[in-house]
C-alpha cells in the first residue's frame, strides 16, 4: 500500500462524495418496484463453442461455484431496510476476470446486491446485512473491517455521473486516491494511465484542467470510471452505468468494459438484455430478492434452466 499523502481533499469535498453516495443509494430505495417498465424484448444469443456440447440442465448454483475461481463469493446474503428484507440468502461466486451481468425487474435486489458488494448498502439509515461477503476469501463485513479500505478494492461507478463539479478533469481522476488517503507522488503518470484505462485520454489530453463537469455524460461517466480505476480495485461495480447515455455513448461503455476484463472482475447491473448478452461472461437473474439461476450468459439466453428465467427473458415477466 502506498504510504499517505499530505494532500488532503477537503471536507466540503469529502461531504460531497458521502452525499452523492447517500442519494444515489437513497434514489434507489424509494424508486417504486411495481412502476412500469418497457417491454423486455427477447433477446437471441448465439451459444458459445461450450454451451453447445452441453446437455441436460444448467447446473446448480453449488455447481457453478465449484467450476470458477471466484474473486467475490456471497454466502447466506441478505439485505434490509428497516423490516423489509430486499435480499433473502443470496449465494453467488463471482469468477475473477470476468464480467457478470445481475438482471432482473424492477425492486428485486439487483442494486442493493452490488451495493452490499462494497458496504455501500450500510450508507443508507436503518439499513443492515446479515450473511458473508468474501473478497478473496476475507470477509469484507468481519469485525474490524473499514468500508473505506474496502471501497478502494471494489470501485463503484452509479447509475448517473457523478464527478466532482468544482474539480478539473485531473483533480477528479486524483479525488479518490486523495479521499483514500494514499500518495499521490507521480500523478501525471497516473492520471494518464487511468483515462487511458477509461478510453478517455485521447479524447481530454489537452484539456485536463477543464471542469469535469464540462464533459459529455457518455465522457463523464468514464472519467468517473478513470477515478475508480486510479486506485487499482479488484473490483469494479457497475449500476445501469448507461441508463442515462445515449446509444453512441453506451457502445463506448460496453467497448471499455470489454477491455476492462481480464484486468479486473466487473459486475454490472443492466435492465437491458441485449446489453447483458454483448458484454457478460455471467448472468444471475434476480427474482424478489432471490437468485433464480446464475450461468455463462450464452446458457442464460439460449438454454435457461428455470421457467421464470424464460419468461423473463422472452418478456411474459417483468
Amino acid at each position: 500500500m502506498s504510504q499517505q499523502s499530505p494532500v488532503s481533499v477537503t471536507e466540503a469535498e469529502v461531504a460531497t462524495s458521502h452525499a452523492v453516495a447517500q442519494s444515489e443509494t437513497k434514489a434507489a430505495v424509494e424508486a417504486d418496484p411495481a412502476s412500469p417498465e418497457p417491454p423486455t424484448p427477447h433477446v437471441s444469443v448465439r451459444p458459445a463453442a461450450d454451451a453447445q456440447e452441453r446437455s441436460g440442465e444448467s447446473p446448480s448454483h453449488e455447481a457453478h461455484a465449484q467450476k470458477v475461481k471466484p474473486r467475490i463469493q456471497t454466502v447466506n446474503l441478505q439485505a434490509h431496510f428497516g423490516s423489509f428484507q430486499v435480499l433473502k440468502g443470496i449465494d453467488l461466486s463471482i469468477p475473477a476476470g470476468s464480467v457478470t451481468a445481475i438482471i432482473g425487474p424492477s425492486g428485486c435486489g439487483k442494486s442493493t446486491f452490488v451495493r452490499c458488494l462494497n458496504r455501500m448498502h450500510e450508507v443508507v439509515p436503518d439499513a443492515r446485512v446479515q450473511g458473508n461477503v468474501l473478497l478473496d476469501g476475507h470477509d469484507i463485513y468481519a469485525d474490524g473491517v473499514n468500508p473505506v479500505q474496502v471501497r478502494k478494492y471494489v470501485g463503484m461507478v452509479f447509475q448517473k455521473p457523478n464527478p466532482f463539479p468544482t474539480m478539473s478533469i485531473r483533480e477528479n481522476v486524483l479525488a479518490g486516491l486523495r479521499l483514500q488517503g494514499m500518495s499521490t507522488r507521480r500523478s501525471e503518470e497516473r492520471v494518464e494511465s487511468s483515462l487511458r484505462s477509461a478510453a478517455l485520454w485521447d479524447e481530454v489530453k489537452d484539456k485536463l484542467d477543464k471542469p469535469g463537469s464540462s464533459l459529455s455524460g457518455g465522457q463523464q461517466q468514464r472519467l468517473c470510471i478513470a477515478r475508480a480505476l486510479a486506485l487499482d480495485p479488484e473490483v469494479i461495480l457497475m449500476d445501469e452505468p448507461c441508463s442515462a447515455l445515449d446509444p453512441i455513448a453506451t457502445a463506448k461503455i460496453e467497448n471499455l468494459i470489454d477491455e476492462l476484463r481480464g484486468r479486473y472482475t466487473v459486475v454490472i447491473v443492466t435492465h437491458n438484455m441485449q446489453q447483458a448478452a454483448r458484454v457478460a461472461d455471467y448472468t444471475a437473474y434476480f427474482l424478489m430478492g432471490e437468485l433464480i439461476e446464475v450461468d455463462r450468459t450464452a446458457v442464460v439466453f439460449s438454454k435457461p434452466a428455470n421457467k421464470k428465467t424464460e419468461d423473463y427473458i422472452t418478456g411474459r415477466l417483468g
